[in-house]
């Protein structure tokens, strides 16, 4: 035969997320190795032979597969995103499906919170970014017809970096991995997908090959996918490798109360993100004023954020004010960021409040079709036992912070989460005062009614 090049292969790479999220800035990394040869059934000859994709005797050019090495598959902010489960191909969305009872999402129990349900709920709050993953095999001279088996494998936390080529983790791609799923990223308990290329005997020719096809299966027998597979049509095909983004919000809500209380105030809150996504967007939606009122309390005008973004490390800092009953909530924090609410105590002792009494709750989520709203979950707390323990919520002198931060653990946010701050501030009136000065103003009444009489009929007695 005279070979034949493997050519170019693009297969599927989907992000899952809130549809209030925005896109992540993440890298995903892939790596690729030979699959091992498998003999033919003698029992059933549809199932044919396998070979190893590093075969000496069937193949040339092994070391030289490319796998994404010049364009890595990198999700940015500015990606397009996509709301209707139907846009997925049909074994994607049997992924999704798959995970959306609860019974493969790595026994992460936030995950079977986000994805419980039959997909419908999916459908309602979910969306998703996508890109190519190109595997390269134009290097590679086929020698023989058959089907030939490669391995191809996503990074994830739990890999080993191997340096054999044409597969090659590094530390550096694992350590992403790691970086990925501390901030959100769900990776499959198994990312590896096996590849099967089909090259032929062209028809109507003496010794000329042509690739056939690929096709892509899930891997559900360690390394090598049975050789059952080779032909059909495999429930276990694939198109491409799906992950999820778990993001929560966070929202602040401002109230004040008694009868010197001033609802026209401003109050204001410095809020501080850290071990966020890099270079990531948050929008910041809420009840809040944009521009604050100018008013007899407030004599001058703030402009309150509507997004922030993370620097290279993950960290973002901003201040909002608010009036009372105003809240503002920040969308699509990655898990396990963290957060620091933190407002000038000292200040409103002077102005004569209580210390604010903090609760947090979660967060009900209403989507009517046209506008998302948010709302406090009564009766829930979201601090976390670990938090809680090592930062608590208190009062210092010269402020009153809310956070939630627990380095050790990389412990930050777990949960939607509402935090409300109330302070008082009243004055009593003493008792009394009324009573001992109406006495007094009833006797000048009297006397003034008296004098204005006594005038008017001297009037009447002069003209007479």
């Amino acid at each position: 035969y005279t070979p034949v090049s493997g050519g170019k292969i693009q297969i599927e790479k989907y992000l899952i997320m809130d549809r209030e999220a925005n896109v992540p800035n993440f890298t995903f990394d892939y790596a690729i190795e030979a699959g091992a040869a498998q003999n033919a059934s003698p029992d059933d000859p549809t199932h044919t032979m396998v070979y190893a994709g590093n075969d000496v005797n069937a193949i040339s050019g092994y070391s030289g597969i490319k796998i994404n090495n010049t364009n890595p598959v990198t999700f940015a902010t500015t990606d397009t995103t996509y709301t209707d489960i139907q846009k997925l191909p049909s074994t994607v969305t049997a992924s999704i499906q798959h995970k959306t009872d609860g019974s493969n999402v790595n026994n992460d129990p936030v995950s079977k919170d986000h994805y419980a349900g039959t997909g419908e709920e999916w459908a309602a709050t979910k969306k998703y970014a996508r890109h190519d993953i190109e595997i390269d095999f134009t290097s590679v001279q086929f020698k023989e017809p058959g089907i030939y088996r490669y391995i191809v494998t996503e990074v994830n936390p739990n890999s080993t970096p191997v340096n054999t080529a044409p597969k090659v983790i590094t530390t550096a791609m694992v350590s992403n991995a790691v970086y990925n799923n501390a901030h959100g990223v769900d990776y499959d308990s198994d990312t590896r997908r096996v590849l099967d290329i089909y090259i032929n005997h062209k028809e109507n020719t003496v010794n000329e090959l042509e690739v056939k096809g690929y096709v892509l299966h899930e891997n559900s027998n360690d390394a090598i996918v049975p050789f059952a597979y080779a032909g059909g049509n495999p429930e276990t095909k694939a198109d491409g490798f799906v992950n999820y983004y778990v993001t929560y919000d966070l929202a602040i809500e401002k109230k004040v109360d008694g009868n010197q209380a001033s609802h026209d105030q401003y109050f204001q809150f410095d809020v501080t993100i850290s071990n966020g996504g890099k270079n990531t967007k948050y929008d910041i939606t809420g009840n809040y004023d944009v521009t604050t009122k100018i008013n007899a309390i407030n004599t001058s005008a703030h402009t309150n954020p509507t997004t922030i973004t993370t620097d290279a490390s993950g960290n973002a800092q901003f201040t909002i004010w608010l009036q009372n009953t105003q809240n503002a909530v920040v969308l699509g924090l990655s898990r396990n960021t963290y957060y620091e609410i933190k407002e000038d105590a000292a200040l409103l002792t002077k102005m004569g409040y209580t210390k604010a009494i903090i609760v947090n709750k979660g967060i009900t989520r209403t989507d009517d079709g046209t506008t998302v709203s948010y709302a406090p979950k009564e009766g829930t707390n979201n601090i976390t036992a670990a938090a809680a323990q090592q930062t608590g919520i208190g009062s210092l002198p010269a402020d009153m912070k809310d956070y939630m931060k627990d380095v050790a653990a990389n412990n930050g946010i777990t949960d939607d989460t509402w935090h409300e701050y109330t302070n008082y501030k009243n004055a009593i009136i003493p008792t009394g005062v009324i009573e001992a000065i109406a006495p007094g103003l009833i006797a000048v009444a009297v006397a003034g009614i008296a004098f204005f009489i006594y005038r008017k009929n001297s009037r009447k007695s002069a003209q007479h």
